[in-house]
């Protein structure tokens, strides 16, 4: 996929939906890989800045996971991670936040801290928190999962630029408060 390291969303997303078609074609909708193409599809929507589509293509993809292979189940984790990142970008700071601390702690309990879906789930809280106004423990997580996403994505992955952003708002947004109370 060298569009993926070229930062060629446009091309990317085309390349995804054809992938997940396909993959659904040949090897049914609710196939583990199928749903994992479908995750990360969302991710990508979400990174195109293309936030309906992904939320939609976020909950039918955590919806059919989690009926067919299980709440503890690996791709139904990426879903809910994927979903929560989604929800955090629509400014439903409250429910990614609830769906991201539930898929972060069972992620990182059956997976790890650096796997790629804890990663993302981090990723989600993080954008979620930072939304709801919570900016220490938005900073907190976040720092943490910069971190862990450069070492695991690599520094050019989406979820890496958009913790990186999240984590900039929160500097800007934390200075702006600092010059407001100065001014008062």
């Amino acid at each position: 996929m060298a569009a993926a390291w070229s930062g060629d969303l446009a091309a990317i997303g085309v390349l995804g939906e054809d992938t997940l078609q396909a993959s659904s074609d040949a090897i049914g909708p609710d196939h583990p890989t199928t749903l994992g193409l479908a995750a990360c599809l969302t991710v990508l929507l979400v990174s195109r800045g293309q936030i309906r589509q992904a939320r939609a293509l976020g909950e039918d993809t955590q919806r059919r996971s989690r009926d067919a292979h299980g709440p503890g189940d690996l791709t139904t984790l990426a879903a809910g991670a994927a979903l929560a990142f989604a929800l955090a970008a629509a400014g439903e700071a409250e429910q990614a936040r609830v769906l991201g601390e539930d898929t972060l702690q069972r992620s990182t309990t059956a997976f790890g801290p650096d796997n790629p879906t804890t990663v993302l789930a981090a990723a989600a809280l993080t954008a979620a928190l930072a939304g709801l106004g919570q900016t220490a423990r938005a900073r907190t997580v976040g720092e943490n999962t910069l971190q862990r996403s450069r070492t695991t994505l690599g520094p050019d992955h989406p979820i890496t630029l958009a913790v990186t952003q999240t984590l900039d708002t929160l500097t800007h947004r934390t200075a702006h408060d600092a010059q407001r109370v100065r001014s008062a």
